[in-house]
């Protein structure tokens, strides 16, 4: 009896040695997860496209440089560059596997005018995200372009093999100023009301509502600045590019304000 009971408890202390060790184990691999869960809780969305682009317009102003203003073409251009790269898990201004161009992105949502884009990814706050962008003469460029008033902002998570790690897109663009025509009606005796109209008639020489172009006016676009070598733009009866005369197609960076790099 006794040397069952002292194999008994012998035993016992040998799988409590071996059970304390592990019980240790994974206790550290509990903490190191819930270490990792809150950094990842910390930098996951840890700024907004408002917040980038209120930090871009504050860059600009410092350097005498018009905002930069939210449009709605380009900021679907955005989003749906960064579903692409959640989807392909891709880290290019273009899709290496599909071959899809940064600017397909953006005549997809049809922005017809100059583009640019920039891109970042891994950065824990919008500052750093445009320091980053400011010791890069080329997202430096792109950032204090003085032609470019309007941007496209799509920020999300993508999950690389390497870990989850926030994207910022910011798709730029030169948006034609649309002259405003006014006309003025008499209420009554001193009083008057003034509307400004925005109108748009295709074949008077001007660029006008949503027109690309009108007659020979092309608003100074060129086959180049659609992403082609060379070649004759021309406008439609309907106000649109015709760029049936265009040449080869260019790889992915033509044009000054398609000068980007990630």
């Amino acid at each position: 009896m006794t040397t069952i009971c002292h194999k008994t408890n012998q035993a016992l202390r040998d799988s409590s040695r071996l059970f304390l060790p592990t019980m240790k184990m994974s206790l550290i691999r509990l903490v190191i997860g819930v270490v990792l869960f809150l950094l990842s809780a910390v930098f996951s969305n840890a700024y907004t496209g408002s917040e980038v682009l209120a930090a871009v317009n504050s860059t600009r102003k410092e350097n005498g440089l018009s905002e930069l203003v939210q449009n709605s073409q380009l900021t679907q251009a955005a989003s749906l560059k960064l579903t692409d790269i959640q989807k392909y898990l891709y880290w290019s201004h273009d899709n290496p596997q599909t071959g899809k161009k940064w600017l397909d992105f953006i005549r997809e949502s049809n922005f017809r005018f100059d583009a640019g884009e920039n891109l970042a990814r891994g950065f824990s706050s919008v500052d750093k995200v445009i320091v980053a962008w400011l010791n890069s003469p080329t997202h430096k460029k792109n950032l204090l372009f003085s032609k470019f008033n309007s941007v496209g902002i799509s920020i999300g998570e993508v999950n690389y093999l390497n870990g989850v790690q926030n994207v910022v897109i910011l798709e730029f663009g030169v948006t034609p100023a649309i002259k405003p025509k006014t006309s003025t009606a008499n209420i009554s005796s001193g009083a008057s009301v003034t509307a400004t109209v925005r109108i748009r008639i295709c074949g008077n020489q001007l660029v006008e509502g949503n027109e690309e172009c009108d007659g020979k006016n092309l608003n100074n676009q060129m086959c180049e600045n659609f992403g082609y070598k060379s070649g004759i733009l021309s406008c439609s009866s309907s106000c649109e590019f015709n760029k049936n005369k265009c040449n080869q197609a260019l790889s992915s960076t033509f044009s000054l304000s398609q000068v980007v790099m990630l």
